[in-house]
Protein backbone atom coordinates (compact mmCIF):
# COMPACT_ATOMS: atom_id res chain seq x y z
CA UNK A 1 0.00 0.00 0.00
CA UNK A 2 2.90 2.65 0.85
CA UNK A 3 4.75 1.50 -1.60
CA UNK A 4 3.56 3.20 -4.19
CA UNK A 5 3.22 6.26 -2.05
CA UNK A 6 6.58 8.52 -3.97
CA UNK A 7 7.38 11.75 -1.54
CA UNK A 8 9.57 9.11 0.96
CA UNK A 9 12.00 6.93 -0.30
CA UNK A 10 10.97 3.30 0.03
CA UNK A 11 13.74 2.80 2.21
CA UNK A 12 12.98 5.23 4.88
CA UNK A 13 8.77 4.39 5.33
CA UNK A 14 10.75 0.97 6.10
CA UNK A 15 12.99 2.09 8.55
CA UNK A 16 9.72 4.35 10.19
CA UNK A 17 7.32 1.07 9.97
CA UNK A 18 10.40 -0.74 11.83
CA UNK A 19 10.47 1.64 15.01
CA UNK A 20 6.82 1.94 15.09
CA UNK A 21 6.66 -1.66 14.71
CA UNK A 22 9.13 -1.76 18.06
CA UNK A 23 6.20 0.76 19.84
CA UNK A 24 3.24 -1.57 19.10
CA UNK A 25 5.61 -4.36 20.12
CA UNK A 26 4.46 -6.73 16.68
CA UNK A 27 7.80 -9.29 16.43
CA UNK A 28 5.93 -9.95 13.28
CA UNK A 29 5.90 -6.56 11.69
CA UNK A 30 9.94 -6.63 13.10
CA UNK A 31 10.79 -9.26 11.19
CA UNK A 32 9.23 -8.07 8.12
CA UNK A 33 10.41 -4.60 8.07
CA UNK A 34 13.65 -5.34 9.30
CA UNK A 35 14.15 -7.86 6.15
CA UNK A 36 12.61 -5.26 3.67
CA UNK A 37 14.92 -2.54 5.06
CA UNK A 38 18.23 -4.97 4.53
CA UNK A 39 17.11 -5.85 0.98
CA UNK A 40 17.12 -2.21 0.22
CA UNK A 41 20.53 -1.58 1.79
CA UNK A 42 19.87 -0.38 5.55
CA UNK A 43 22.14 -0.72 7.75
CA UNK A 44 22.45 -2.09 12.18
CA UNK A 45 23.01 1.34 13.30
CA UNK A 46 20.12 3.02 11.24
CA UNK A 47 17.75 0.36 12.42
CA UNK A 48 19.40 1.04 15.76
CA UNK A 49 19.05 4.62 16.29
CA UNK A 50 15.46 4.67 14.31
CA UNK A 51 14.46 2.37 17.15
CA UNK A 52 16.35 4.42 19.88
CA UNK A 53 13.99 7.49 18.33
CA UNK A 54 11.24 5.70 19.07
CA UNK A 55 12.07 4.52 22.01
CA UNK A 56 12.68 8.24 23.51
CA UNK A 57 9.23 9.31 21.84
CA UNK A 58 7.23 6.42 23.29
CA UNK A 59 9.05 7.23 26.98
CA UNK A 60 8.15 10.92 26.41
CA UNK A 61 4.33 10.29 26.02
CA UNK A 62 4.41 7.84 28.90
CA UNK A 63 5.96 10.71 31.23
CA UNK A 64 3.52 13.67 29.55
CA UNK A 65 0.88 11.28 30.53
CA UNK A 66 1.48 10.91 34.32
CA UNK A 67 -0.26 14.12 34.80
CA UNK A 68 -3.08 11.89 34.74
CA UNK A 69 -1.87 10.09 37.53
CA UNK A 70 -1.24 13.43 39.75
CA UNK A 71 -5.16 14.72 38.90
CA UNK A 72 -6.44 11.21 39.82
CA UNK A 73 -4.09 11.39 42.96
CA UNK A 74 -5.40 14.86 43.83
CA UNK A 75 -9.21 13.99 43.37
CA UNK A 76 -8.66 11.48 45.84
CA UNK A 77 -7.56 14.23 48.79
CA UNK A 78 -9.72 15.38 50.88
CA UNK A 79 -10.62 19.22 50.49
CA UNK A 80 -8.31 20.56 52.86
CA UNK A 81 -5.58 18.51 51.52
CA UNK A 82 -6.24 19.51 47.77
CA UNK A 83 -6.13 23.68 49.33
CA UNK A 84 -2.70 22.95 50.69
CA UNK A 85 -1.25 21.55 47.04
CA UNK A 86 -0.25 23.28 44.43
CA UNK A 87 -2.11 21.29 41.69
CA UNK A 88 -5.53 21.57 41.13
CA UNK A 89 -7.45 18.88 38.74
CA UNK A 90 -9.54 20.71 35.71
CA UNK A 91 -11.15 16.94 34.77
CA UNK A 92 -11.28 13.92 35.10
CA UNK A 93 -9.95 11.55 33.17
CA UNK A 94 -11.55 8.35 31.70
CA UNK A 95 -10.66 5.03 31.72
CA UNK A 96 -11.55 3.19 28.67
CA UNK A 97 -9.96 -0.44 29.71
Amino acid sequence: MYEELKAIPLRTKELIALAVAHITGCPYCIDTHVKKFQSLGGTREEIFEAVLVATCTRAGAVLSHATHSLVAYEEGMSQEQQTSTEVQPKHTPKCFC
